[in-house]
């Protein structure tokens, strides 16, 4: 079988290379980090990434130490696809193509993860192809990652190394199951995923998710692939699908290959399915044929939709602040370029998702009757994320 079709002709979404993404994964007995076979798997998304003109694809080797998951330490390798664009400011998205049989001999037993995670390489490989058709402001980084299951090494080692050459990360998005939309115990969502955030002071993955949130309540089905925040936007009763805010770093007691990320100080997000199926997940039961692949485009839609608005995005403001002055009236300023236009967000105090935005032009504006003791505000350049107002 060959890998899936990378025509740049394709305008949109291809919900065929989806499919053939994931029925070539899911066809090694395993993808286990430790195996021949997760090598092969390797070169093989090395090998698609290769055909896609414009990116220039290399291997990130790094150390798998011996542990409860690795018999012994082996040389493993990331995947890195690089999309220059204007900038070497960079937005990276990544997917994990390791996989894990949790009962039985996790180095022979059969682990085809389907779900966990070839769904999630699809997107990314979906997304390079999509992408590379066209020249961005900023860069974009297209990540398989290796050594997920035993401990999220490959994505620690790369967050470490990307920390240590001060690699100017805009945003990281994980992509990590993310194509099911109902499990074996009868839970269906059919409507949203999960988009997993943690709140520090030191990187923005909140007002990242938040922003996400944003852009698809307010999207219209007319805008196209490439897309820029570039106007006043109101929030829509109807939509069809959502990004579904979870505030916390990632599920309960459990990780993702963003964590590493975050913990380097990077902004950095988690998309996950919301009816997660924990009872296919690492065991040979996770095919192809679980796959809901009207859902996994829907995913892929939304994902790739604030990816595009980011990638030419405009230079962010710089100290946000809410001028203290007593009044029923809120005045912002903020530093940046006074004939750039930025977008002002408010919320209620009580919301977790912005509630409206406003256009304007210049370092300074103030919101009439908007009191700045009852709402949160933020300001944001067209196309990127927004930054608190303190």
């Amino acid at each position: 079988m060959n890998g899936p079709e990378m025509s740049l002709k394709s305008g949109y979404i291809s919900q065929t290379n989806l499919k053939k993404t994931i029925e070539k994964l899911a066809s090694f007995p395993t993808r286990n980090t430790n195996t021949v076979e997760c090598q092969e798997a390797v070169e093989l998304a090395k090998s698609w990434l290769e055909q896609i003109p414009g990116l220039e694809v290399e291997l990130f080797h790094y150390n798998l130490p011996a542990g409860p998951r690795v018999p012994e330490a082996i040389t493993a390798s990331n995947v890195i696809a690089t999309l220059h664009g204007e900038s070497p400011r960079s937005i990276l998205i990544g997917a994990h193509i390791d996989t894990l049989n949790r009962n039985g001999n996790p180095f022979a037993d059969i682990a085809p993860g389907a779900n966990d995670d070839a769904s999630g390489v699809a997107i990314v490989l979906e997304c390079a192809r999509l992408m590379a058709q066209c020249n961005w402001k900023y860069t974009v980084r297209f990540v398989i990652f290796t050594g997920e299951e035993q401990g999220l090494v490959g994505a620690t080692a790369l967050a470490q190394h990307a920390s240590e050459n001060n690699w100017p990360i805009i945003a990281m998005l994980n992509c990590d199951t993310v194509g099911s939309s109902q499990n074996a115990q009868g839970l269906e969502a059919r409507d949203r995923v999960r988009l997993f955030s943690e709140e520090s002071p030191n990187h923005l993955s909140r007002e990242l998710a938040r922003y996400y949130e944003w852009l698809n309540a307010t999207r219209t089905e007319q805008e196209p692939v490439r897309f820029l925040a570039s106007l006043p936007r109101k929030r829509q009763e109807d939509i069809e699908f959502r990004p579904e805010l979870i505030l916390r770093q990632d599920r309960l007691g459990r990780g993702g290959d963003h964590m590493p990320f975050n913990r380097q100080g990077f902004t950095a997000v988690r998309f996950v399915e919301s009816a997660e199926d924990l009872v296919r997940q690492h065991t040979p039961d996770d095919l192809p044929k679980h796959i809901d692949f009207d859902y996994l485009q829907d995913v892929c839609k939304v994902v790739l939709h604030g990816l595009t608005a980011i990638a030419d995005g405009e230079p962010d403001p710089k100290n946000v602040h809410i001028v203290r002055e007593f009044g029923v009236d809120t005045t912002i300023e903020w530093e940046g370029d006074p004939e750039q236009c930025y977008l002002i967000y408010s919320r209620e105090t009580t919301s977790a998702v912005w509630e409206s935005s406003v256009k304007v032009q210049g370092l300074k504006h103030t919101l009439k009757k908007s009191s700045k003791d009852d709402r949160f505000y933020a300001v944001g350049s067209l196309g990127g994320i927004p930054v608190p107002a303190q």
